[in-house]
């Protein structure tokens, strides 16, 4: 995920072991995390099905729905 400084999301992805990261202007970094991904599928598809599990037990339809309505609430 390319992302900037001010989000939590790389923690967040590498707590969870779901992802890489890198800074949005980090062309470099983004090429070797692009290198490494060919170099080891095997680890891609581990850490598609952990981003799986994460989505599923965190970010559900129904739980997205409430907080949406407690602002109108």
């Amino acid at each position: 995920m390319a992302s900037d400084p001010n989000t939590d999301m790389p923690q967040i992805i590498r707590e969870n072991d779901f992802g890489y990261t890198v800074l949005s202007n980090d062309v470099a970094g983004f090429t070797k995390i692009v290198d490494h991904i060919i170099s080891h599928p095997e680890e891609l598809r581990t850490k598609g099905k952990n981003g799986y599990e994460f989505l599923k037990a965190n970010y559900d339809v129904r739980d997205a729905y409430k907080t949406i309505m407690k602002h109108f609430e």
